[in-house]
């Protein structure tokens, strides 16, 4: 999947520009950046190593012929199977191919570019957080994000197989929500 097909990088620019432009005003800088950063970091990475696919999965199905890495001939393999799903990610944007077998040396340029971007958004979050916020800042950016969090993890799934992704499928989706309304109960 290309760049321009994966809904949630046009989410990352139109929604997440605009929850910036709400926050950004009410953050002040100070100590707070100095765990925020590395914090951020940490968990950018962390989210980028749970949706890369294991090269060693992909090699071991690929010496069966069941997927041919990096093209659209998926050998009638059902793209909703795993092989299919692997097959399905060999050539998007972040990870082009699988020929090191590791999630950061597998990595495109517009993949560190995004590992950099969700690292930096989440130290604005982690602002927004810490910061005290008037409540339409609150309840605005908590909008933006249900909108947002649904939008970057289902879409692109649905736009490669045509199936929305269970919980089960997903699991970063309702744990995410719940902590941002848990979140947004507090600041308000």
């Amino acid at each position: 999947m290309g760049f321009a097909n994966h809904g949630g990088m046009w989410s990352d620019l139109v929604l997440l520009s605009m929850a910036n432009a709400v926050v950004v005003p009410h953050l002040t800088w100070g100590p707070w950046l100095i765990g925020a950063l590395p914090l951020s970091g940490l968990a950018s990475i962390w989210v980028h190593m749970h949706w890369y696919h294991p090269l060693s999965l992909t090699r071991e199905l690929v010496s069966y012929g069941e997927v041919n890495a990096g093209s659209d001939n998926h050998d009638g393999v059902h793209p909703c199977s795993p092989a299919g799903d692997l097959a399905d990610h060999a050539g998007d944007h972040m990870w082009p191919t699988h020929v090191h077998g590791s999630w950061w040396r597998d990595l495109s340029g517009s993949g560190w570019a995004h590992v950099i971007y969700v690292t930096g958004e989440l130290a604005l979050l982690v602002g927004f957080l810490l910061h005290a916020m008037p409540s339409e800042v609150v309840m605005l950016t908590a909008a933006i994000f249900t909108i947002h969090v649904p939008i970057g993890l289902l879409q692109p799934r649905w736009y490669k197989t045509g199936h929305i992704a269970t919980v089960g499928e997903q699991p970063l989706l309702a744990p995410l929500l719940v902590a941002l309304w848990a979140f947004t109960m507090v600041k308000l």
